[in-house]
C-alpha cells in the first residue's frame, strides 16, 4: 500500500511503518500518436442519440510494436541499479487470458496489450480541417462546415493530426481563436472596421470607421 502523504511513519493500512506492505508502482506506456484509424457513424436522425464509434485499435502492427517496446523499456528500467537498490521486482502474475504464453515473450506482451489496453479518451479527427478539394475535410480554416452556412465545429475533431499530449489547452486555444473569427465576421457583415493593435494579451476590439 502506498503512504497517504509520503511521511516516513504514515501507512495507509496500519499507520505503522514496520507493518507496511510493499508499495506498488504502476508504469503505463502510452501511444500518443497511433497509426490505427477508426471511424464514426450516426446512430439515427435524432441529434441527441450517441454516435456509433468503431475505434479499430491496434489495426496497425506499428502501434503494437511501439507499446511492446515501451513495456520492454519499463522492465529494463526496473532492473537498473538505481531501482534495484530498493528491492524493486516485476509482478509476473499472468494477465487474464494470457497464461498460455511465457512471461516476457513477444507473444505474451502482445496478448497483454490486446487484453489490458484502454483508451485515453481523447478521440478526435472526425471532422478534419482542410480545403474543400480534400474529400476527407469537413471544415475550412475558419472551422466552417463546407457547403453549409452558419455552422462551425470547434473541438478535437477538427485536427487533421492529433497532438501527442492532452488536447485541453489546444481546444481552449482553438475556441479562443474561433470566437475572434466569429466576432470579426459578425461586425464585418454590418460595418467596415479597423482592428487596433493590442497592447497586451487581451482580444483586440473592433472599431467602427466613421463615414
Amino acid at each position: 500500500m502506498c503512504s497517504k502523504s509520503g511521511g516516513p511513519r504514515e501507512c495507509e493500512n496500519t499507520r505503522n511503518l514496520q507493518n507496511c506492505t510493499k508499495r506498488r508502482l504502476f508504469a503505463r506506456p502510452t501511444l500518443t500518436i497511433p497509426e490505427s484509424r477508426g471511424y464514426l457513424k450516426l446512430n439515427s436522425s435524432n441529434p441527441l442519440d450517441y454516435p456509433l464509434m468503431y475505434p479499430h485499435y491496434f489495426e496497425s502492427q506499428r502501434d503494437i510494436d511501439i507499446l511492446v517496446d515501451g513495456i520492454k523499456l519499463i522492465i529494463k528500467l526496473a532492473n537498473t541499479p538505481a531501482l534495484q537498490k530498493y528491492g524493486l521486482t516485476i509482478d509476473t502474475t499472468p494477465a487474464k487470458g494470457c497464461k498460455n504464453y511465457e512471461f516476457g515473450s513477444e507473444q505474451y506482451f502482445v496478448c497483454t496489450l490486446r487484453r489490458e489496453t484502454s483508451p485515453e479518451h481523447h478521440q478526435g479527427g472526425t471532422t478534419k480541417m482542410g480545403p474543400v478539394e480534400d474529400r476527407k475535410a469537413v471544415v475550412d480554416n475558419h472551422l466552417r462546415v463546407h457547403g453549409i452556412e452558419n455552422i462551425r465545429v470547434v473541438d478535437t475533431s477538427i485536427f487533421p493530426t492529433l497532438p501527442n499530449c492532452n488536447p485541453t489547452s489546444l481546444i481552449i486555444m482553438t475556441a479562443e481563436k474561433v470566437s475572434d473569427l466569429i466576432k470579426e465576421a459578425w461586425v464585418q457583415d454590418r460595418h467596415p472596421i479597423a482592428i487596433l493593435p493590442s497592447q497586451d494579451c487581451a482580444t483586440s476590439l473592433p472599431v467602427t470607421i466613421p463615414t
